[in-house]
């Protein structure tokens, strides 16, 4: 699951692997669905990867929706996104599947965040493209089992960013003028000292 958190909203894509053992694909029906994705409590789905939609995708009321297949052997790709509405205080997403997950990986675009999970651990940031991502990871997600992760905005404890522009601009100053000092005294002193064959022609 990748996230990115900006003022208004959590934006989120997820990208399921869904094994089928060797043999004849596998199918669900209406009634009975191989996998139902459900979406975090106040999230709309915006899109469907393309190749996710040969899967046999029905929607639900509730926003999300199951999988009936058919769905050949090997490892096939689920993709799909979602929005959550999110304010300046960050935003809660709890993360649920129906089937058991082996391994959840959570990306989050590293955007000045705090991140709290009970049950994701720590990983190394993961850094893709010119984006750099907190990396959090769970083993073994149960069915119905719920992964909780909250997201807050870090704040600027230090100046405001004008005054610092300000501050930054006086230090520049004063190096300059300790720098120039120097040179502004012996041109002075140059120019007050007498010339002393002018002196000489005169007298």
């Amino acid at each position: 699951v990748w996230l990115d958190l900006d003022d208004t909203r959590l934006t989120a894509t997820a990208d399921l692997q869904l094994e089928v053992a060797p043999g004849a694909p596998v199918a669900g029906t209406p009634d009975r669905p191989l996998l139902t994705v459900t979406l975090p409590r106040g999230a709309s789905l915006t899109g469907v990867a393309p190749e996710a939609e040969a899967l046999g995708l029905i929607p639900r009321d509730h926003g999300g929706f199951d999988v009936v297949g058919p769905i050949g052997e090997g490892v096939t790709s689920l993709g799909y996104a979602y929005r959550i509405d999110a304010g300046p205080e960050g935003a809660q997403i709890d993360l649920g599947f129906s089937r058991t997950v082996s391994t959840l990986n959570v990306l989050v675009a590293d955007t000045g965040l705090a991140l709290e999970s009970s049950r994701l651990h720590r990983l190394r940031p993961f850094r893709s493209g010119t984006r750099n991502y907190l990396h959090r990871e769970a083993f073994n997600v149960a069915p119905d089992e719920t992964v909780d992760l909250h997201l807050t905005p870090l704040r600027a404890t230090g100046l405001p960013r004008e005054a610092g522009l300000a501050f930054a601009f006086a230090a520049i100053a004063a190096a300059a003028a300790f720098l120039t000092a120097p040179l502004m005294k012996r041109t002075r002193l140059a120019a007050a000292a007498p010339d002393h064959d002018l002196v000489r022609l005169r007298a």
